[in-house]
């Protein structure tokens, strides 16, 4: 198997952060029907565990076809005819896989640690001692996981844990509450946050929602706006660098 790092295309995005992309599967006729090729598969996922996976085959070959469907892949685009008349190039996407595991007492203080490292470079950026989580103590984290109408996820990409999201939800119609969301620093910029949100909106309802975020964080606010959050109107001056705006969905 070969494949190359960060590839980009017409067919793949240079926005598809931390990608492979396999250009060759070669297996010995007599190692072929012996599960070689999908164990090379399983090898480049232990390997590269964040990364997304692209490769591409054509329509016809259908055991290969048949690897990369139990390996998780979907088709991610197809040519026409690329290759002869009925004969597509068919491209493929494996997605690291996002799952949500609630937080408990005892695991209070992995998650409180991880908050810290996830906002301390935004407390160092506007000095919000009031308002940044990177400052709540152990304690407010327990009681927060304790409550019966919060549920704290660790956000973790095949096993790894590269984040958390607490999710506000008193099952009595009023609005549910994302407070707070963070990516760790070193796997932000790669699109989990948005997913997250889609996972957490398909667990506990699509709508009627509320955050609330940085104005000054463009990023941020771009990223809920595009997901269908609508500016409330409401604003919070923290101080002279930073004020906190309210979204509903």
């Amino acid at each position: 198997m070969s494949f190359k790092k960060n590839y980009s295309c017409e067919h793949i995005s240079r926005k598809t952060y931390n990608n492979l992309y396999v250009t060759t599967v070669i297996v010995n006729n007599n190692l072929r029907r012996h599960g070689t090729a999908a164990k090379f598969y399983d090898t480049l996922k232990e390997y590269y565990p964040m990364y997304n996976i692209f490769t591409r085959t054509w329509s016809t070959n259908l055991n290969h076809i048949s690897i990369l469907n139990k390996q998780g892949f979907t088709e991610h685009c197809r040519i026409k005819d690329d290759r002869g008349e009925g004969i597509d190039t068919v491209y493929f996407h494996y997605q690291p896989k996002i799952k949500l595991i609630k937080a408990n007492y005892a695991n209070a203080s992995t998650m409180w640690q991880l908050q810290v490292k996830g906002f301390t470079p935004l407390f160092e950026k506007y000095h919000d001692y009031e308002t940044n989580p990177a400052c709540e103590s152990l304690e407010k984290v327990i009681a927060k996981i304790n409550k019966p109408s919060t549920h704290y996820y660790f956000i973790c990409i095949d096993g790894e844990i590269i984040g958390g999201i607490n999710v506000g939800d008193h099952h009595d119609g009023s609005p549910k509450k994302i407070a707070p969301l963070f990516i760790l620093p070193e796997y932000q910029n790669k699109g989990y946050a948005q997913r997250v949100i889609k996972l957490v909106e398909a667990m506990h309802g699509s709508d009627n929602w509320f955050l609330a975020t940085i104005k000054q964080e463009e990023a941020n606010c771009h990223l809920y706006e595009k997901m269908g959050y609508k500016l409330t109107g409401e604003e919070t001056i923290i101080n002279d660098k930073m004020t906190i705006v309210g979204y509903r969905k």
